[in-house]
């Protein structure tokens, strides 16, 4: 099967708008977010009075969807959107009206994720496979799903 570590990174950065689910306290929620990324880290702005904010400060584990990639990680909250230039450069790039409507505003804070688990379902002729990724190890496993 021919998936590679480069495809991967392809889908993340052409994902633009993803599924979000964090948790906290046995109560998990997920919404669509703007999404920007360099390499394996994922970055996101937020309020801090929203219900993701106060749960990754609470539980730093989330997860991202999109199609049939499912990306797990450890986020890190940042500062505002105008203390991060990486952030900013790159959002600016593929999300400005989000940019003017969001980032100047006070409680606005970056928030990078460090993804540890990529996975995907691919599909060969009818037959599915599950695809993971270890980011850290660098180490793929692929599983065909038996029906």
């Amino acid at each position: 099967m021919d998936f590679t570590k480069e495809k991967i990174l392809d889908f993340i950065s052409n994902m633009g708008v993803c599924v979000l689910a964090t948790g906290a306290n046995d109560i998990i929620t997920a919404r669509n977010i703007s999404v920007v990324n360099d390499g394996f880290d994922v970055y996101f702005n937020t309020d801090k009075i929203f219900t993701k904010y106060k749960q990754i400060v609470d539980n730093k584990n989330v997860a991202f969807c999109k199609d049939n990639y499912q990306m797990e990680g450890v986020a890190e909250i940042l500062g505002h959107p105008n203390d991060e230039e990486l952030f900013t450069t790159m959002y600016k790039e593929k999300h400005m009206n989000s940019y003017k409507k969001y980032s100047h505003l006070e409680n606005e804070v970056v928030i990078k994720v460090k993804l540890k688990n990529v996975q995907v379902w691919k599909y060969v002729g009818c037959q599915p496979y599950l695809v993971n990724y270890d980011v850290d190890k660098n180490e793929f496993k692929i599983e065909k799903y038996e029906i």
